[in-house]
């Protein structure tokens, strides 16, 4: 006599195949989401605008529980969110079910497994979705509100000491920001000025170019990284492994190994292109474009056109770096959406 899982039996088999599956699918984005949040903090750290000890406690992706940051050990309030997994099922805690779900007692046993399955998968399923996009959104919340943070103190020149007051002070603010390969011509604070980015507020929609528009050099290397390419996993961990390992353009040009650099967005496919229009942005970003006859930097499809800037990242530029995103219609559809939401706040 073949022996039958019980109802009890297969209602844990099943809760545990979803909440797997559930967990290993927040897991990625909530992993990519950190690392991202992750470069911008390295980013505060390097302009002097948080503290370079790490807060104490951990945040393990893919966990039930995460434990929460000492905030005695971070310089400023701005603190990147960790996990905010709320959601009973995922802590463990056991969905109820009540006795509607018991097999009919006139149904054939077969009949009575199969209709078992069917319920139970469907009630697990429902309870998981919900659990899923109500995580989602509290982190999307969190984000948003870190980034807004970030956003306010990258664009505070000087940091503590206040806005530099001779050439020589706008020359180390721009050392400070992009490393030690800046030149400029005559006038360090144009240079500096011309460079800084004016980014909108964080919106909903999660977009990539959001975690890396605080710095015009690191937008304008995204977009470049981010174009033709379809996978939202690798698009995201190759662009934030770029910055970890390159998080200035002088860093960049200072690379001397072609191979480290393939080795960190290959995956991305069309290296030899991706590379030659880095380094044209690099180049253009520190000493000026061919058409720049001061040291005022700007980006366009003409005199300031650059290598691997197209329409996409020439839009990508202004909507992120400039905030004129309430004002056009660009032709990206993605593009497209963030501006009917951003022109939407000044209405």
């Amino acid at each position: 006599v073949p022996s039958y899982p019980t109802l009890k039996d297969f209602k844990k088999l099943v809760s545990q195949a979803i909440i797997y599956e559930t967990m290993e699918d927040l897991s990625q984005y909530e992993a990519q989401r950190l690392e991202h949040i992750r470069r911008n903090h390295e980013m505060l750290v390097r302009l002097g605008l948080a503290s370079t000890i790490e807060p104490k406690g951990t945040v393990k992706v893919g966990k039930k529980t995460a434990k929460r940051k000492d905030k005695r050990n971070v310089a400023l309030e701005t603190e990147a969110p960790t996990t905010l997994r709320r959601s009973g099922r995922l802590k463990g805690i056991k969905a109820e079910y009540d006795e509607t779900f018991l097999p009919d007692e006139n149904t054939s046993r077969n009949n009575s497994l199969t209709n078992k399955r069917r319920r139970v998968h469907k009630l697990v399923k429902e309870e998981e979705a919900d659990d899923y996009e109500t995580i989602k959104k509290e982190i999307l919340l969190s984000t948003t509100e870190f980034l807004k943070e970030v956003r306010l103190k990258v664009r505070q020149i000087g940091g503590a000491e206040g806005e530099p007051d001779s050439p020589d002070g706008w020359k180390k603010e721009a050392i400070k920001r992009w490393g030690k390969r800046v030149h400029a011509k005559s006038d360090w604070k144009e240079y500096v000025l011309s460079r800084m980015s004016n980014p909108p507020p964080p919106s909903p929609l999660n977009l990539l170019q959001e975690y890396f528009c605080a710095d015009t050099w690191q937008l304008l290397c995204c977009v470049t990284l981010m174009s033709r390419v379809s996978s939202w996993d690798t698009k995201h961990r190759c662009i934030s492994s770029f910055f970890k390992e390159y998080p200035t353009p002088s860093a960049f040009i200072d690379e001397e190994d072609a191979s480290k650099v393939k080795d960190v967005i290959k995956s991305l496919g069309l290296f030899d292109d991706r590379f030659a229009s880095l380094a044209a942005i690099t180049k253009a970003f520190l000493l000026g474009t061919d058409g720049q006859t001061g040291d005022k930097f700007d980006v366009d499809l003409k005199e300031n056109k650059i290598r691997g800037i197209g329409v996409f990242g020439y839009q990508s530029y202004g909507i992120f770096c400039k905030d004129i995103g309430a004002t056009v219609k660009p032709n990206d559809k993605t593009l497209a959406s963030f501006c009917r939401w951003r022109k939407g706040l000044d209405e």
